[in-house]
């Protein structure tokens, strides 16, 4: 008999959908029988363009994150307001959700990490698994020193919470006493497609003799930033991006958010990644040993949390705000590079976290419970 499991994946930024993406194939190769459903506001091309098997997707407003005004700005009140709609939204779906839950006699739900999930899971009656490293409520309890109108909506985000049965809990995590059981994985990372040398050939660089930066800033827009000109403040590298489309010049490269050259790949091919702090990012630098120039992600808490593991598992460097929107990169690049060439070592972090998420989610899912609580 077919297990049937539903993932109910956050759409803010690529991360959560990238992350469950290798869970998922960690559940095709070690378990033929299985259906996958995706209910996501992630846009379905990720899943399309990642996942090995066929698999049900379905758009479903599962979860708004915080309001993002840019890659690393967000709008506190709006990110409150957008909650309190998709309470509503919740309350008008639900009824829908668990029709869709007994139709598909679904085994076992898996949230990355809206608290609908684990509402839908509790009305259901089934067993659902959360997995992450941080929670919305942890996020999102620092705004209310500003906005304490909205303690309400931290109130559902723990009671959704608290319905999951178990947590999975990703290294680089903040706070979950929300949820009332936890297991510590490892790393979730996707696997790269293609070596370095057979995606330089296919990008044009096998002559290219500069340093390669890959600028990755999570699928989110950056406002009042020229990149054109700043890789023309800087001759001596070479840099890709991503945009709406495909674009080379003598120093760069944009490629398309959809595009044949996965981002793995990308981020073991170049010399050093510049980003903003998510942990999509952060996990495939650490499994690919590529050093990191990051910004500030001000008041946003898994900021922090994402700095420290950079720091302990990888060469990096933060780089002032200011350097970074007035192109001003090439000392800050620089002095990373006299940081590689110190040879730091740092270990390994082990990156089989897909393999026992799977495993874990099976399991529960064929009711070993045995197996999840020994």
């Amino acid at each position: 008999m077919n297990r049937n499991i539903v993932f109910y994946i956050s759409g803010h930024g690529f991360g959560h959908a990238t992350r469950m993406c290798a869970i998922i194939n960690a559940l095709y190769g070690n378990y033929p029988d299985i259906n996958i459903f995706i209910r996501s506001n992630a846009p379905e091309w990720i899943f399309r363009d990642t996942l090995e098997r066929n698999f049900h997707y379905q758009y479903l407003l599962t979860d708004t994150g915080t309001h993002q005004i840019d890659f690393i700005h967000l709008d506190k009140k709006e990110s409150f307001l957008r909650y309190d709609s998709l309470i509503k939204q919740r309350t008008a779906y639900m009824k829908d959700e668990i029709s869709f839950i007994r139709t598909n006699n679904i085994d076992i739900i898996v949230g990355d990490i809206p608290p609908s999930a684990f509402y839908i899971a509790h009305s259901c009656g089934i067993k659902s698994i959360a997995i992450s490293n941080f929670s919305w409520d942890w996020i999102f309890t620092p705004y209310l020193h500003e906005y304490p109108e909205f303690e309400y909506i931290i109130e559902d985000m723990i009671t959704g919470y608290s319905y999951a049965d178990i947590l999975l809990k990703l290294p680089f995590s903040g706070d979950f006493s929300a949820f009332k059981k936890t297991i510590d994985i490892p790393l979730v990372v996707r696997t790269p497609k293609m070596e370095p040398d057979e995606l330089k050939y296919k990008l044009g660089l096998q002559n290219e003799s500069r340093p390669v930066l890959l600028c990755s800033f999570g699928g989110f827009n950056i406002n009042n930033f020229d990149f054109a000109a700043m890789a023309k403040k800087n001759p001596n590298y070479f840099f890709i991006s991503f945009g709406s489309s495909l674009r080379r010049e003598s120093n760069f490269l944009i490629l398309p958010f959809r595009s044949e050259f996965d981002h793995p790949s990308l981020v073991l091919m170049s010399d050093i990644t510049v980003s903003k702090l998510g942990y999509g990012t952060v996990a495939e630098c650490v499994a690919a040993s590529t050093p990191i120039i990051y910004i500030s992600r001000g008041d946003f808490k898994e900021y922090p949390v994402l700095e420290e593991g950079v720091k302990n598992n990888i060469p990096s460097y933060l780089m002032p705000d200011e350097d970074f929107f007035n192109g001003r990169w090439n000392r800050h690049i620089i002095k990373l590079l006299d940081k590689i060439s110190d040879k730091r070592l740092f270990a390994p972090m082990d990156t089989s976290g897909s393999i026992k998420s799977a495993e874990i989610i099976y399991h529960f899912g064929n009711n070993n419970l045995d197996f999840i609580l020994k």
